[in-house]
């Protein structure tokens, strides 16, 4: 992906982040958890929106 430069919503690293008590049982997110992952994603990709990174072209340069 990144030498694709496609960009990557890291929730993986947001969530560990959040402790350990984030699940309602063995698999699934407390609501609490869920929320905060949407407002991640929300977040990222309204920054990612409102200031997008320029893809690079075959020469490197930005497209």
């Amino acid at each position: 992906m990144k030498h694709y430069h496609i960009p990557i919503i890291d929730l993986n690293t947001f969530t560990r982040n959040l402790g350990d008590d984030i699940y309602c049982d063995h698999v699934h997110f407390l609501e609490a958890v869920r929320q905060q992952q949407a407002g991640y994603i929300a977040g990222w990709l309204s920054a990612y929106i409102q200031y997008p990174q320029p893809l690079p072209g075959k020469d490197g340069s930005a497209v």
